[in-house]
């Protein structure tokens, strides 16, 4: 893995920790609650706001977000941008 490929992936990981723990302080949910509802492993959960661990996956991204913390499309958008995945609303159907 190059150098660029790594600070490539450690600012994907960054930008997507930092939206995460903006996304929960607006919900009134326990780290424990948003793992049970989203099908998450606490501990992984808990890696994740911390930025131990990389982004996941979009489909864990998408459950973390939908189930685990109530968020709206838009909001689970902003998590899988930041994240560098694709956003599940085009900008042409957020209107």
């Amino acid at each position: 893995m190059t150098n660029a490929t790594l600070q490539s992936r450690l600012a994907a990981a960054n930008a997507f920790t930092m939206t995460l723990r903006e996304k929960w302080e607006r919900i009134d949910k326990s780290q424990a609650d948003i793992a049970r509802d989203a099908w998450i492993d606490p501990g992984y959960l808990s890696k994740l706001i911390s930025g131990e661990k990389a982004k996941p996956s979009r489909d864990t991204i998408i459950r973390l977000a939908t189930f685990g913390m109530g968020l709206t499309r838009y909001d689970t958008d902003d998590l899988l941008i930041a994240a560098e995945y694709a956003p599940l609303t085009t900008e042409r159907n957020r209107e």
